[in-house]
């Protein structure tokens, strides 16, 4: 990256301020202290994080936030910027500046397939393979954490990161559960695991936050959890302290022949 360009983006809103768009957050201007400007998430009424900024550069982060970065919202947000600059700033048509935007859009489609060219759609989890762009974040974080194998007959995989694994590790208290709806071709369902961190009595006080994405083959108990294998926990959570678990019964059963309802 430039070291001369921001990490971030900034647009105009309707009233006059700004918002900050990075990593797939949006934030509101909150307040500004001499040089520094202090924003808030824009879901501000249940997550807290906040960033400063002191010029091109973000000096501070502080709370984590208690939701996933949606790239498509920004990107929503920086087209109707762009749309608003034009109508204001040039004299042109709508439809040409509709036009504009539309070839813009088929030309990062084009460049995003001659750099990112999806894999051929597998049939089976054994033909499942997932390039190394794809094993990663779009800040280059690895993102594929665990994957039980191509022989696995009910292979899944765990995606996260290392900062994820880092919250997880200090939560005393996890959540997890299954969704059946949004898994995609190949899979039954997604469990995700959430680390309840916050305040002195984090049930009261403490929040969320999504930590691990399971892709799971079945609904069947022996891989609701996602982790029916131990090493699958002893490569991710090596030094994992004692921790409560809120779980439904087959989740329990299926903790109970991984030996790890003694935690």
């Amino acid at each position: 990256m430039d070291p001369d360009q921001p990490s971030f983006r900034l647009i105009r809103t309707n009233n006059g301020g700004q918002k900050l768009l990075e990593g797939g957050y949006v934030y509101l201007m909150h307040r500004r202290v001499g040089e520094m400007k202090h924003w808030q998430c824009e879901q501000r009424g249940e997550c807290k994080a906040r960033v400063h900024t002191k010029g091109i550069e973000i000096v501070k982060r502080t709370n984590e936030h208690l939701h996933v970065p949606d790239v498509q919202a920004t990107a929503c947000c920086e087209m109707k910027a762009s749309i608003k600059r034009k109508a204001r700033d040039t004299q042109d048509s709508s439809h040409h500046i509709i036009g504009e935007l539309d070839s813009l859009k088929r030309t990062i489609q084009r460049q995003r397939a001659s750099v990112l060219s999806a894999p051929v759609q597998p049939t089976a989890l054994a033909e499942l393979v997932l390039p190394a762009e794809y094993q990663r974040t779009a800040k280059g974080e690895q993102f594929l954490l665990y994957d039980s194998g191509e022989d696995d007959a009910h292979r899944f995989l765990i995606f996260g990161t290392q900062r994820n694994l880092g919250m997880l590790q200090q939560s005393k208290i996890w959540l997890a559960d299954g969704t059946f709806k949004t898994a995609p071709p190949l899979f039954a369902q997604v469990y995700v695991v959430h680390g309840l961190r916050g305040g002195d009595d984090p049930m009261k006080t403490g929040h969320l936050l999504p930590s691990l994405f399971v892709l799971l083959p079945n609904k069947t108990e022996d891989t609701s959890v996602g982790c029916r294998s131990r090493s699958a926990y002893s490569v991710l959570l090596p030094s994992l302290n004692r921790c409560s678990w809120t779980l439904r019964r087959a989740r329990l059963t299926a903790l109970s022949m991984c030996g790890l309802t003694q935690w």
